[in-house]
């Protein structure tokens, strides 16, 4: 029987150019994979290889530039990519994923404070106006990739107050709740919070240990109602208790860059560049942004968008 996580990564190694295919067929064949699955998986990766190495070569222009592949980098590139049918530049600092740690959801603290996340430290009066991290993603998922992989979705009234606050529904729970639905796929139980075709893999996580049942029990002691559900009906109000969900399947990470970037390697359409450092962001009178400055090595060079240049670098030091 094949070890199912193994080849994940093996797969995911391929596509990424962390593997080369001998090894890739060579390993999976030795995990007991079918060779018919081997051979179609190794053809797809290759094609991905192929496009993303022949796109290197950065053009002068593109329809759509992102600046940043994290969490909300990643989605926004790869529904350009796909959906747009015009041609989309990802642009990274970081690199794609290169150490196990990162695929373990429980090497969470293992992963904030090295190479693998932007650090900065603050001083908090709470602890005696001591030095605090605060890590961010860096690299392809960005903060997906280093996470706790939980998800947790806001209370209702909180798009509401947004609603209020805005003048417009499209902030408002209502329309949260719709998109929330869209892009879930969720192995869970079925209820009308939730969505089961989206690309976003979201499961209830079975983590029923017995510091868990203690402090669930603890909760409704004190007066908070236990729901099955932590994204459902417990929304509707303002508290409540209960174990929480994840973007985790088969035991492994499944970032953003997994839901929406990943199969969209193959698009000729999107060109994915990693370690290059945006320096400059062109901006024309009237607040157009035309174009970015890219420092490769000790030059640069300057990428123009035909369309728009869409800013997602983090909160951090980031226009």
């Amino acid at each position: 029987m094949m070890n199912s996580e193994q080849f994940d990564r093996l797969e995911f190694g391929y596509y990424t150019g962390k593997i080369k295919r001998r090894d890739f067929i060579k390993r999976s064949l030795a995990l007991g994979v079918a060779a018919t699955t081997v051979m179609s998986v190794a053809s797809c990766g290759e094609k991905a290889n192929e496009v993303q190495a022949n796109q290197r070569e950065l053009k002068t222009n593109y329809d759509y530039i992102v600046v940043g592949a994290g969490s909300a980098g990643c989605v926004l590139a790869a529904n350009l990519a796909e959906k747009s049918g015009k041609t989309v530049l990802l642009v990274e600092s970081g690199d794609w994923y290169a150490e196990e740690e990162e695929r373990d959801p429980d090497s969470v603290f293992v992963n904030l404070g090295g190479n693998k996340s932007n650090n900065y430290f603050f001083e908090s009066p709470a602890i005696g106006n001591r030095q605090m991290l605060l890590a961010t993603g860096r690299g392809i998922g960005g903060g997906s990739r280093i996470n706790g992989s939980l998800w947790v979705r806001g209370y209702k009234q909180d798009y509401d107050d947004w609603e209020s606050a805005t003048g417009s529904s499209k902030w408002g729970w209502a329309n949260a709740l719709q998109k929330y639905k869209y892009i879930e796929n969720f192995d869970g139980e079925t209820n009308e919070y939730h969505g089961y075709e989206g690309k976003l893999y979201v499961k209830q996580l079975n983590n029923q240990t017995e510091l868990v049942e203690d402090v669930l029990s603890s909760a409704e002691t004190a007066g908070f109602q236990k729901y099955s559900d932590v994204n459902g009906e417990m929304l509707l109000g303002s508290e409540g208790c209960g174990t929480t969900q994840g973007l985790i399947k088969e035991n492994q990470r499944f970032s953003m860059l997994h839901s929406y970037l990943y199969p969209q390697l193959e698009n000729r359409n999107l060109t994915i560049v990693t370690g290059k450092f945006v320096s400059k962001v062109f901006v024309e009178s009237g607040g157009v942004c035309t174009g970015i400055q890219i420092v490769e090595g000790e030059s640069t060079k300057t990428v123009y968008a035909n369309e728009e240049t869409i800013l997602s670098a983090g909160a951090i030091e980031s226009p």
